[in-house]
């Protein structure tokens, strides 16, 4: 089992390795279709760290496949500080106003309005009548895009990337599952229960992508699954108890909660024979 569990804690480490390679408003003025809420209200810092990215495009553009999408921006960290956003590569140290606009308004018209409703409504998230925006004070210095206009809903932070939706969620937040939130800088001590967690929520975005990618034809022949190489591995080396043993605890644990953790699991079994 020590084997097996070191093999995941490498494999994750090459993981991460790779993928680190006008007018000013004036706020003494509203409208009905846009209000200054704040200029103000973060008082404490808030560190939002990528979530995941929406199963479908908004808007079909067909420039970036989703393993590609999810290598931009997995490491990119969105930090409010009172009036200041500084976002990982993208902006530092602007101004930034948290804004109350229409939908309808914000969205320009009803189809876009109706296909940003239908993508959210998957992950319970629904677009009430007025939405939040976080964006510059000063639209000439706004971040670079995707982050010249955030959208704060719920308990997300969500652009718009080449038709996909990218989420945000608040670091220690105890209302969503961040697999960002781990700190992983203790040269692999981590507990067995802690190396499972972690494979659960690395496989439920990485493998998720993979196989979109995959039925897309966007994957190279000779890629694996992340599961599906930690499957491989365990058979190979006559260590299919230490695959079990992985799999009976994300099933206790009700795979977390994970949307495609499960699905993950099974398509691993198709790894048996794979040649690294």
């Amino acid at each position: 089992m020590k084997n097996i569990l070191n093999y995941i804690c490498l494999f994750f480490i090459i993981s991460c390795n790779a993928g680190n390679n006008k007018k000013e408003l004036n706020n003494n003025k509203t409208s009905l279709d846009q209000e200054i809420i704040s200029k103000n209200q973060q008082q404490e810092k808030e560190i939002w760290k990528f979530y995941k990215i929406s199963e479908n495009p908004i808007f079909e553009t067909k420039k970036s496949d989703l393993l590609s999408i999810n290598k931009k921006f997995s490491n990119t960290i969105i930090v409010l500080s009172e009036n200041k956003i500084n976002i990982t590569n993208y902006c530092q140290n602007i101004d930034y106003v948290n804004l109350r606009k229409k939908s309808l308004y914000y969205f320009t018209n009803k189809d876009n309005l109706e296909r940003y409703s239908k993508e959210l409504l998957k992950d319970n998230l629904k677009i009430n009548d007025s939405i939040n925006i976080i964006r510059s004070t000063i639209p000439s210095e706004e971040c670079e895009y995707p982050f010249g206009e955030i959208i704060k809903l719920d308990k997300f932070l969500i652009v718009l990337y080449e038709g996909y939706l990218i989420y945000y969620s608040k670091e220690n937040s105890d209302d969503v599952k961040d697999f960002g939130s781990y700190q992983f800088e203790n040269d692999n001590n981590w507990n067995e229960q802690e190396i499972f967690k972690i494979t659960a929520y690395l496989a439920n975005t990485y493998d998720f992508l993979f196989k979109k990618s995959e039925n897309l034809g966007n994957t190279n022949r000779g890629r694996i699954s992340y599961l599906g190489s930690i499957f491989s591995y365990s058979f190979k080396n006559d260590d299919e108890k230490s695959w079990e043993i992985l799999k009976q605890n994300f099933e206790q644990d009700n795979y977390y909660n994970l949307p495609h953790l499960k699905e993950a699991t099974s398509d691993a079994l198709e790894f048996e024979a794979f040649d690294y």
